[in-house]
């Protein structure tokens, strides 16, 4: 087992757990998103909450984050941009998996003491 606790791109894209109905309402993607991974701490807000875009994820994490633009033409919406000094930090995958008790015996025998370790996101 090269990489246990973790899941490749398209797994995330078409096995994972999906967003509830009703999440995304009245847009094509409604339930049909995979579940996102927790937020736990840190600083920005993803676009998708804010404004009429619907939601993107990689590997379970929000992609589209609010942008400078946005806070001066929406000061309204109460959008954080990301704080390089306090960036979002999410659950990692194995603690994702773990949550939706879709790790494997094999997998919870192989993993790395780390492996729960939380996920610092900065965008790409």
């Amino acid at each position: 087992m090269s990489r246990p606790g973790t899941r490749p791109y398209a797994w995330w894209e078409y096995d994972a757990p999906r967003e509830s109905i009703g999440t995304c309402p009245g847009i094509h993607l409604d339930g049909k998103l995979s579940a996102p991974r927790k937020h736990l701490y840190g600083t920005g807000t993803p676009v998708h909450e804010k404004l009429s875009f619907g939601p993107r994820y990689k590997f379970g994490i929000p992609t589209d984050r609010v942008f400078p633009v946005l806070v001066k033409w929406y000061p309204d919406k109460d959008s954080k941009l990301i704080d390089p000094d306090d960036p979002p930090v999410f659950e990692n995958q194995a603690r994702y998996l773990d949550r939706y008790q879709l790790l494997t015996d094999d997998e919870q025998e192989f993993l790395p003491a780390d492996v729960f370790d939380p996920v610092v996101y900065f965008p790409d």
